[in-house]
């Protein structure tokens, strides 16, 4: 995936060196690619591209009207082949929390989640000599799920113990978002984990989604394996309806002037039919091309207006973060309630 990522954009960027905006078939596209890497650890995202002892107290998961769930203080590194993305996928993997158990030697203790983020910048004409430019992003979340646990087949105890309970209630609260997702509900429970929280966009946002399901050959973990089935059985009924999101005025002017490259190569070829059929639509070129000025300083004057309304969002959003922070602080004490729980009835076993 990453070797076929970096090849497209070193093709892209070398077709384009000569030109000054898009043109027809060719683009002016410039291409950034950053990765992260983090863990939720007992429903806390951990940055591992930072080491422990310069990481902040506790990462919150935001959500940005612009880009989705984002996790703001998470470390962001531009990478430019794949060799690059190898070496930090290493460097967060040695930060992983890991433990034994009687299962696995090296059982992950958290769920891992890789994000690459590729920002495309395409110059697609200039107006009054400023460049008209499209950005656009998108994102690969590249997930490790940490496997459900039967304590009774683990055997982990104290930390452990408390671990597992973790990792089962996000898996368990990720099953609920899959089945409201499945049945079209109208309120979908993303705010009930972390997990959820971070990957809303993913599972029923404006994009693809593919699980992969580890299964063990072996008899004696035959339940896990068909619990594992059954639940990337429901992911699979999800149904996404994706789009590129592009702005309309941006799209316009590529059409245009797609049109006018075909209008061009049409009278080059001497084709007479043609270039009176692409004629008859050319007046609507010099319209448009008119109309791009007026356009323009209405989309400033739009632009304006969602940045006011950003800021009063923004305001909203951090309200309701400390209310939920409050709402997974009580979360939070059940869970160690449980924990001692659990623990006064292994003590009293």
């Amino acid at each position: 995936l990453c070797e076929a990522l970096f090849e497209r954009i070193h093709e892209a960027e070398d077709a384009c060196k000569d030109i000054t905006m898009t043109q027809g078939a060719n683009r002016k596209v410039e291409y950034k690619v950053t990765l992260s890497y983090l863990e939720i650890y007992n429903e806390k995202v951990q940055d591992l591209l930072t080491p422990k002892r310069a990481r902040e107290e506790e990462l919150k998961v935001l959500y940005d009207p612009k880009t989705g769930p984002t996790v703001k203080g998470l470390k962001s590194v531009e990478v430019k082949t794949w060799e690059a993305v190898n070496r930090q996928f290493e460097i967060g993997s040695e930060q992983r929390s890991v433990a034994a158990t009687a299962m696995n030697a090296v059982s992950s203790r958290s769920h891992a989640v890789v994000q690459i983020v590729m920002h495309q910048t395409e110059i697609v004409a200039f107006i009054n000599g400023k460049p008209k430019i499209v950005n656009r992003e998108s994102r690969i979340n590249l997930v490790d799920l940490a496997g459900s646990e039967k304590v009774q087949k683990s055997q982990v105890q104290g930390q452990g113990l408390k671990e597992a309970i973790g990792i089962n209630q996000s898996l368990t609260c990720l099953g609920r978002v899959i089945d409201g997702l499945v049945k079209g509900d109208k309120h979908v429970p993303y705010r009930d984990s972390v997990l959820t929280q971070l990957l809303s966009d993913s599972l029923g946002g404006n994009s693809r989604t593919t699980m992969l399901a580890a299964l063990s050959p072996a008899a004696i973990n035959f339940d896990e394996t068909v619990s594992t089935l059954r639940y990337a059985s429901r992911a699979r009924q999800i149904v996404n309806v994706v789009k590129v999101n592009e702005d309309p005025t941006a799209q316009l002017i590529r059409e245009l002037q797609e049109e006018l490259a075909q209008i061009k190569q049409a009278i080059r070829d001497g084709d007479v039919g043609e270039v009176q059929a692409l004629g008859r639509r050319a007046s609507t070129i010099q319209s448009a091309r008119s109309d791009q000025e007026e356009k323009a300083s209405e989309i400033q004057k739009m632009l304006a207006n969602l940045q006011v309304r950003e800021q009063v969002s923004n305001a909203q959003q951090e309200q309701r973060e400390e209310k939920w922070a409050q709402e997974r602080q009580i979360i939070s004490r059940g869970h160690k309630k449980a924990v001692a729980e659990l623990e006064e009835e292994k003590e009293e076993l």
